[in-house]
């Protein structure tokens, strides 16, 4: 098996004149859909990333993965 080492997250982040954050996007070393060391699938991923970021930062927060 040929399991990526790579853990690297890339955050760019976008502030309004106000200094709050109204965009982000996101870049992770393994896809979304890739659960670390497992067989399965998960499409949610990104989901639950967003869900979390505009609870903290506003419902209106752009995420890009």
């Amino acid at each position: 098996m040929n399991y990526n080492q790579e853990h690297g997250v890339e955050v760019l982040c976008l502030w309004d004149d106000q200094e709050r954050l109204f965009a982000t996007a996101i870049n992770v070393a393994s896809p979304s859909q890739e659960v670390e060391g497992g067989s399965t699938l998960n499409a949610d991923f990104w989901h639950t990333v967003r869900e979390s970021l505009r609870a903290k930062h506003g419902e209106d927060l752009l995420v890009l993965a």
